[in-house]
């Protein structure tokens, strides 16, 4: 008896073949789609003096806070043709720090819609700009000029930004 006759007389075989087929296709995709080394970011950038210097501390620290009796704020660095450079200063206002504290503090089933609350209570600014701090949540469009980074010559190259991993 040929194969087409046994898996005609045996639909059970022929349905298992075929998932067992699906299923090994399925793995062999997703295991192609997976980075060969994962890159789990744990630092980030923060300045205490409105971003002429910064430096690297744990990603899960809720700016602002204490850094040697001055307040420092999440910075993001980046690099164009001139070299690198702070792009902007972001914080947390006071209500959304302490949002985001207890957030962290929730260790059994915290809630996701937290997170979507607190993302209104981020306020960026550009270095230098005094007290110059804009909402994420009471002017978006500000905000979205102050977070949008373009090379400082004016050219249409390309900006790098730079991890502190």
């Amino acid at each position: 008896m040929g194969i087409r006759e046994t898996l005609n007389k045996n639909p059970a075989i022929a349905t298992g073949g075929t998932a067992a087929v699906i299923l090994i296709a399925l793995i062999f995709i997703v295991v192609q789609l997976l980075p060969s080394h994962p890159h789990v970011v744990t630092k980030s950038w923060y300045s205490d003096d409105d971003g002429a210097t910064y430096f690297k501390d744990d990603i899960n620290k809720v700016p602002p806070f204490d850094h040697d009796g001055k307040e420092a704020v999440r910075c993001f660095v980046f690099k164009d043709n001139a070299g690198k450079f702070v792009g902007f200063l972001q914080k947390y206002s006071a209500e959304g720090k302490k949002k985001m504290e207890n957030f962290q503090q929730e260790k059994n089933n915290p809630n996701p819609m937290i997170l979507m609350d607190v993302q209104r209570e981020i306020m960026a600014k550009k270095p230098g700009a005094e007290n110059k701090w804009v909402s994420q949540g009471q002017n978006p469009a500000d905000y979205m000029k102050i977070t949008s980074i373009k090379p400082r010559d004016g050219s249409d190259t390309p900006i790098e930004a730079i991890t502190a991993d």
